[in-house]
C-alpha cells in the first residue's frame, strides 16, 4: 500500500473518535498494553514528559518542545487530533513521521494488531512510542488523547506530569461534574513523579492534592499570575517601538563602557561579554524573530524575564498556558534537565516555526485580518 491507501486503510478500519464518536473509545489499558509488548516496551527507551487537561494541552505540549528543542535535546511530541495531515501526531524536533514509516508500520504489524481491534487513538500511540524508540529521541513530550486514567497514554511513567485545568468536557465518558473529571485526570499522577496544575480551585483542587499525596507525588499549582509579573498582548507596532527602545539601551550600555576612561582593554572586554550575556540581547534576538514573521505577542515581565520573554503564541488565553508551561520548565530543571533562560526565549518566541503547531490564534491573512483558532 502507499501512504494515502494505509489512512484509508486506517480510517476504515480501526475505529477513529472524531469520525464515530463513542463506538470508538475504549476505556481501559487491556489493549494497549498488548500492543506495548509486542512492540518490546518501547517508551521505557526515552524520557517523557506527560500533559493532561480539558484546554491548553497543546499550546503547553508544544511549547514546552520547543524550548527543550532549544536546550539541545531530540524531543518526540505526541498530540492529538491533526488539522490536515495524520502524520502532525508524530513529530520529532518538529519534523513528522514519515509516510514511509508509517505504510512499513501498519503493513508489517496488521497481522497482530487486527485481531485485537485496536482503537485508531491505541494504534496511533503504539506507532508514536515505537518510532521515538526507533528514533532514539532524548524526551518525548506525551499529549493525553481523553481523560488521564484510562486514556492509553498512561501506560508511561514519566519525568513530569502537567494537568493544565478542568472543564466539562467529554462527560459522557469522563463525568458529568468537575470533580469526577478531575479524578479523570488525576489518573495520570505516578508514583514520586512530580506534577504541576494549572487552575485548579475547591474541590478540584483537592482532588489534586489527594491524589499526589496518595502517590507520595510532589505538587506544585501554577495557579493565578504573582502580582510581581506583568502579562500583555503586543500588537505588531507596539513590538516594534518596544525592540527600538530595548535597542538603544544596550547600544548605550556598549558606548558608555568604550568611552569611560581608566578601565583597560581586559576590562572593557569582560563588561562586553557581561552585556552579551544579558536577558535584553537575547530577549531583543526573540523579538526580531517574532517581527520577521510579522505577529502579534505576549509579553512577560518577571524575575527571571527583566527585559521580557516574548511568545508567539498572543491568544489572551495563552496567558494561563505560559504561567503553566514556565512552571513545568521550572520542575524540569529542578529534575537535572538543562534548561537555561535563553532557551526559553527561543523556545517561546519559535513555537510554531520549531514544533509545527498551527490553529493557535493563527493569523493567516492580514487586510483583511483572518485568525484561524482550533477553540
Amino acid at each position: 500500500m502507499d501512504y494515502q491507501n494505509t489512512l484509508k486503510y486506517l480510517y476504515e478500519s480501526v475505529p477513529m473518535f472524531q469520525q464515530i464518536g463513542s463506538k470508538a473509545y475504549k476505556p481501559g489499558l487491556e489493549t494497549t498494553h498488548k500492543l506495548d509488548e509486542h512492540f518490546g516496551h518501547p517508551h521505557r527507551q526515552f524520557k517523557t514528559i506527560h500533559i493532561a487537561g480539558t484546554n491548553g494541552k497543546g499550546s503547553c505540549s508544544h511549547t514546552i518542545a520547543a524550548v527543550l528543542q532549544c536546550a539541545g535535546y531530540r524531543v518526540g511530541l505526541f498530540t492529538s487530533p491533526h488539522l490536515i495531515d495524520f502524520r502532525e501526531r508524530i513529530r520529532i524536533n518538529g519534523e513528522m513521521i514519515p509516510e514511509e514509516y508509517v505504510v512499513n508500520f501498519v503493513e508489517e504489524h496488521r497481522a497482530f494488531f487486527e485481531p485485537l481491534h485496536p482503537s485508531f487513538f491505541e494504534l496511533t500511540t503504539a506507532m508514536a512510542f515505537r518510532y521515538f524508540a526507533d528514533q532514539k529521541v532524548d524526551v518525548a513530550v506525551i499529549e493525553v488523547g481523553m481523560g488521564g486514567r484510562l486514556d492509553c497514554t498512561n501506560i508511561i511513567h514519566p519525568d513530569l506530569c502537567v494537568i493544565t485545568n478542568i472543564g466539562l468536557d467529554h462527560t459522557q465518558y469522563l463525568g458529568d461534574t468537575l470533580t469526577k473529571i478531575a479524578k479523570e485526570k488525576a489518573g495520570i499522577i505516578k508514583e514520586g513523579v512530580p506534577v504541576v496544575i494549572g487552575r485548579a480551585q475547591g474541590a478540584v483542587k483537592r482532588v489534586f492534592t489527594m491524589k499526589a499525596k496518595e502517590k507520595n507525588a510532589p505538587i506544585e499549582f501554577a495557579g493565578k499570575v504573582p502580582q510581581h509579573w506583568s502579562m500583555e498582548i503586543l500588537p505588531y507596532s507596539r513590538l516594534q517601538e518596544i525592540r527600538t527602545g530595548m535597542d538603544k539601551s544596550i547600544k548605550k550600555a556598549y558606548k558608555i563602557v568604550e568611552e569611560t576612561d581608566g578601565l583597560s582593554e581586559e576590562k572593557k572586554n569582560q563588561i562586553r561579554q557581561l552585556l552579551a550575556m544579558l536577558d535584553t540581547v537575547n530577549s531583543i534576538r526573540a523579538i526580531d524573530q517574532i517581527l520577521d514573521r510579522r505577529k502579534d505577542a505576549i509579553r512577560i515581565l518577571n524575575n527571571m524575564f527583566p527585559s521580557g520573554l516574548f511568545s508567539e503564541l498572543s491568544g489572551a488565553y495563552q496567558f494561563e498556558n505560559m504561567h503553566t508551561t514556565l512552571k513545568a520548565l521550572a520542575a524540569l530543571t529542578h529534575l537535572n534537565y538543562n534548561i537555561t533562560p535563553r532557551n526559553c526565549l527561543e523556545g517561546f518566541a519559535n513555537v510554531c516555526r520549531l514544533t509545527g503547531l498551527m490553529g493557535r490564534w493563527q493569523k493567516v491573512h492580514s487586510y483583511p485580518d483572518i485568525i484561524c483558532d482550533t477553540g
